[in-house]
């Protein structure tokens, strides 16, 4: 939809937005929102005179231009608030979800990493105390390779604190 102020567009007299706008005042001889019908026939007339599609200008009042005004910049203002709030909502619930899924996928995490630390710890003092590297690995869970593998550190560690400070 387009406005027009034809007061103000009859002054620019070389173009045919003025020249239309100064035939249609003239046609009218009134000020635009005062009679409805003959704005319309004036509309008429217009179109006719400058051969012109008439869905290509919309002709209202003062009072209906300024109410169109006014609901198209209230429609745009709500659909700009609208945007705003539904980008903040979206982006604090993304933030609480990301933290809610961080927060329980570290936790797994550090579970995970206890139960392991806790099933070498155990397997190390079974290793201390002599015991049969079939029953650490069915005790704690652990593959063979791994026990063996920790035997071999347990033996290293115990070699090196064997060896006297002289001896260095």
């Amino acid at each position: 939809m387009m406005f027009v102020n034809l007061d103000g567009l009859a002054k620019d007299q070389g173009s045919k937005a003025g020249e239309l706008a100064a035939f249609l005042l003239g046609e009218l001889k009134m000020p635009m929102d005062k009679d409805v019908a003959a704005v319309a026939a004036a509309y008429d007339r217009t179109f006719a005179e400058f051969k012109l599609d008439k869905g290509a200008i919309t002709v209202m009042s003062y009072a209906e231009e300024r109410e169109a005004i006014g609901e198209a910049k209230g429609k745009a203002e709500g659909m700009a608030e609208g945007e705003a709030k539904g980008k903040a909502e979206g982006m604090a619930e993304g933030e609480a979800k990301g933290k809610a899924e961080g927060m329980a996928e570290g936790e797994a995490k550090g579970k995970a990493e206890g139960i392991e630390e806790t099933k070498i710890e155990t397997a190390l003092k079974m290793l201390r105390l002599g015991m049969d590297i079939d029953i650490i690995v069915e005790v704690t869970g652990l593959s063979i390779e791994a026990v063996i593998e920790l035997q071999k550190e347990a033996a290293t560690k115990f070699e090196q604190q064997m060896v006297k400070p002289a001896d260095k």
